[in-house]
């Protein structure tokens, strides 16, 4: 509950949503656990074990207290389930060092693998619809006919105070504003800019039309670039200036605004990119764009405001969004979880080791969803849907944890009994059959994304949670936790018996 609680401190609208929702859901979920369910119970009998009897039920609880004793025969008799755990955990006993630096090996280079591909992510929501769905079609057919970019061209608006933008002197200083965009066309990525001086825009295209106007009349001086609507030739003829101004009018109509109170001081240019507009690059670009526009911005617009608007800045303004929660939620979470786990297990090395084992988990999950993924879609791959890191990130700290508190609690508990070795197996047997059954029944209810559905952000989701809490269920807490408390016992018995300093 703290855990996935702790969503709400996103800035994300939806995570925090959901971060609350989930919360107050597993609130309920706690309190109908310790009183509706031992009601139920308690009302239906007997027969809330059906088919087998409470006799039966009380019998197999005897017999597994007797258990707790049982020599290596007996356990040899006992069920399959049972002879495996307690092989396991023999292994465990005997070469614990092996096992966790063996696992740690195989494991590693994923957890590399996803920590260097962890930023290799999409915001493009059309990326994980099917090709078959009417808006990518469109999408295709516009970039086969037009430029790619033309599918999200961007938009620049400005506003100053002391400028008319439809008046001639306040279109000269636009003029030198585009004439800077384009100088640094190729290194911005830029294809066109429309603006009120540029209505047609500046691409090639624009230009062979703009042409083919002045050979109608080759008198026409002001078709050239910026003099389409604003002419300086004082050989104009009247017919030639009232089309000009025509032209003129027309353009400030549409590019400048005429809504008090910042009527003509408000104009916007659409700037159209060289490729897809919602891909990482262009959210890269978008950043030089902005920074760019700061350096060519002409004098007497210095004290102007700007903003960009469009598709590609609001996915931009969601991946600086979502990186800060991210960011957040990476120390967070597990410093909220950190401390839950002291007060529950009352103790600190063992908590710490189980934030890292988790956290090592979910970057060996990413490297994996990463590689699979990318295989399986290896000409339109460009990363992982950015939801994924951190819904993954989220749910393995918060979840995942539960399945090594009981298993902690367990061992010091047997360890009373038995000791402090034979606590640890005794433990991972008597809790296997259990956690294992539980974290099952997590990774079926993930696979139904995975599975289900046909949004791609949906399965690389569904596929990262199925794995991580397989991850965690048959290789952390089996192999990486009571192997490190063998390890631990180990260590302290070295410590006591080594002689003290003359």
């Amino acid at each position: 509950i703290l855990g996935i609680g702790l969503l709400g401190f996103a800035e994300f609208g939806k995570f925090q949503q959901a971060g609350m929702g989930i919360a107050l859901g597993l609130a309920v979920l706690l309190v109908a656990s310790l009183t509706l369910t031992p009601a139920m119970l308690c009302g239906c009998g007997q027969w809330a074990y059906w088919p087998v009897s409470l006799k039966k039920k009380q019998a197999r609880g005897q017999a597994a207290r007797h258990r707790r004793s049982a020599t290596a025969e007996e356990i040899a008799e006992s069920d399959w389930v049972t002879r495996m755990w307690w092989w396991l955990a023999q292994r465990q006993a005997r070469h614990p060092l092996r096992i966790w630096v063996g696992t740690l090996a195989v494991l590693a280079p994923l957890a590399v693998y996803g920590a260097v591909n962890i930023d290799e992510q999409t915001y493009d929501l059309s990326s994980s619809l099917p090709p078959d769905t009417a808006s990518i079609k469109g999408t295709d057919v516009l970039a086969e006919h037009f430029s790619q970019g033309a599918t999200g061209p961007i938009r620049l608006v400005l506003r100053d105070e002391t400028t008319s933008f439809s008046s001639l002197e306040g279109m000269d200083h636009l003029i030198a504003l585009s004439d800077g965009l384009q100088q640094r066309a190729d290194e911005l990525q830029i294809a066109s800019v429309r603006s009120v001086v540029d209505p047609l825009g500046t691409s090639a295209r624009a230009r062979q039309l703009i042409n083919t106007l002045a050979g109608l009349a080759p008198q026409l001086s002001f078709l050239q670039h910026g003099e389409l609507v604003l002419g300086t030739s004082p050989q104009m003829s009247e017919v030639e200036a009232i089309l000009q101004e025509l032209l003129r009018t027309a353009a400030a109509r549409y590019y400048v605004s005429s809504t008090p109170p910042y009527a003509d001081h408000v104009t916007w240019l659409s700037i159209t990119p060289a490729h897809d507009p919602y891909s990482a690059e262009s959210l890269e670009d978008l950043d030089q764009l902005e920074q760019t526009l700061v350096e060519i911005m002409p004098p007497e617009l210095a004290d102007a405001e700007f903003y960009l608007l469009g598709g590609t800045a609001s996915l931009r303004d969601v991946r600086d969004v979502a990186r800060r929660d991210f960011r957040l939620m990476a120390w967070l979470i597990p410093l909220g979880v950190l401390l839950v786990l002291i007060v529950l297990l009352r103790k600190i090395i063992i908590p710490v080791y189980l934030i890292l084992t988790v956290l090592f988990s979910f970057l060996v999950t990413i490297g994996v969803t990463h590689a699979v993924f990318g295989w399986l879609q290896p000409a339109d791959f460009t990363g992982l849907q950015w939801t994924v890191p951190v819904l993954l990130f989220v749910l393995l700290v918060a979840v995942g944890e539960d399945y090594s508190v009981l298993l902690v609690s367990r061992t010091d508990e047997e360890q009373q009994e038995h000791g402090r070795r034979r606590g640890i197996s005794e433990a991972l047997v008597r809790t296997g059959g259990l956690i294992s059954g539980a974290g099952l029944i997590m990774a079926g209810t993930f696979s139904a994304l995975a599975l289900g559905g046909t949004l791609r952000g949906m399965h690389q989701l569904g596929f990262a949670l199925t794995l991580g809490m397989l991850l965690d269920t048959f290789v952390v807490r089996p192999l990486l936790v009571p192997s490190f408390q063998h390890l631990l016992v180990r260590w302290s018995r070295r410590a006591a018996e080594k002689p003290d300093n003359p």
